[in-house]
């Protein structure tokens, strides 16, 4: 019996946030008084789904059929077809415009649970600290959605004195969590240091992509750059940049032996081969170069890309390097890898201890994902 060695790396560390919680509140274009900002600290919930606090005159709301409504399990208010007007604290109130369409969640005592009241769901302009565990670093200012909390719930004996309102933190798609890792995050990021191009087979030199500095560095406060993975990419997608130093890399190392045939490129890739001119191997497939990325941040070995995972057959008598380029728009992150390009590896995720175990294609140990019994018993 053949066995199975994982490598691991460890995830790029999150970017830590501590405060203080500051709440901006400027006031409806309407009027002609300076924008006033109210600092005032948010009681965390560690099992709460939402955030609420006090609201603004004229504050923002969402239409009943958005996203946002449908993530805070939100409602429509009617009454009797009247606006509906609510005192939200903070000497707020809700404009006498028609709010039948508004989106409204409830905010709930974070003691009681059972001293809920409506809210409309808004935005709030909030700010913490990054902290390097020792010392508050910079300001990370952050838009999240929750409710307006009545004047009455923000009275509650429960809550500490000077409270301004409540941060979820709870396993909800509107938490606090859950809302700066949707916008500070896109997945598990990988602590790809560099990227390169070798063919053993044929004592190719390896090439390493010529990539600009810092271009596949993480920018933990904007989310910016990086390399993650992707269940929702179908092909592994580079920025502008990192696809063409790529590119180069891998059009010099395939070009080796002189005897590989380019074919026209098929939509959406652009390096494409003709097949007749490529060694087929029974077991991992073509006999092309291999893509190694080299990983940092205590990685036990690097993630080595074979054929199997980096070659997609387009066409008749066309093999295509599965991998695209991003559109010029893009801004995060530097590089997606795609599901085709994990196909067939076994990942497997510890959260507890930020490690990821990776097997690598396994049809080199004679087996595959659709082995695996995915039927749970009942």
């Amino acid at each position: 019996m053949r066995r199975l060695y994982f490598h691991h790396y460890l995830a790029v560390p999150v970017l830590v946030l501590a405060a203080a919680v500051l709440q901006e509140t400027p006031p409806p274009p309407s009027t002609r008084s300076p924008s006033r900002t109210v600092r005032a600290p948010l009681v965390v919930d560690l099992a709460g789904p939402l955030v609420w606090s006090s609201c603004a005159f004229g504050h923002p709301t969402f239409p009943c059929g958005s996203a946002e409504c449908h993530a805070a399990g939100g409602f429509c208010w009617h009454q009797q077809g009247r606006p509906w007007q609510q005192d939200y604290g903070a000497g707020a109130e809700v404009d006498g415009g028609d709010h039948d369409c508004a989106c409204t969640a409830r905010a709930c005592d974070p003691v009681t649970r059972d001293r809920c009241a409506p809210g409309d769901l808004t935005t709030f302009a909030m700010s913490a600290n990054a902290t390097d565990g020792r010392n508050a670093l910079y300001p990370a200012p952050f838009q999240a959605v929750g409710a307006c909390a009545p004047d009455q719930l923000l009275r509650s004996r429960s809550l500490p004195a000077g409270a301004a309102g409540v941060a979820g933190f709870g396993r909800a798609p509107l938490s606090l969590p859950a809302q700066l890792a949707a916008r500070l995050g896109c997945g598990y990021y990988l602590p790809v240091e560099a990227i390169s191009v070798s063919w053993p087979n044929w004592n190719a030199p390896t090439a390493r992509a010529a990539l600009p500095p810092g271009a596949l560095e993480l920018d933990a406060v904007t989310g910016r750059g990086g390399v993650a993975l992707s269940t929702v990419q179908r092909y592994t997608a580079m920025r502008p940049d990192v696809y063409r130093a790529f590119v180069r890399a891998f059009n010099e190392t395939i070009g080796t032996p002189g005897y590989v045939k380019p074919m026209p490129a098929v939509a959406p890739f652009e390096l494409c081969f003709d097949t007749f001119s490529l060694r087929h191997v029974r077991v991992l497939g073509w006999d092309v170069p291999s893509i190694r990325l080299e990983l940092g941040a205590g990685a036990s070995m690097d993630w080595t890309v074979a054929s199997g995972n980096s070659m997609v057959q387009a066409a008749d008598r066309t093999l295509c390097l599965a991998v695209i380029e991003m559109g010029p728009g893009a801004a995060a992150p530097a590089v997606v890898i795609g599901g085709y390009q994990v196909e067939d590896n076994l990942l497997v995720f510890d959260m507890d201890k930020e490690v990821l175990h990776f097997s690598g294609l396994l049809w080199g140990s004679g087996a595959s994902c659709s082995g695996f019994n995915f039927t749970a018993p009942q």
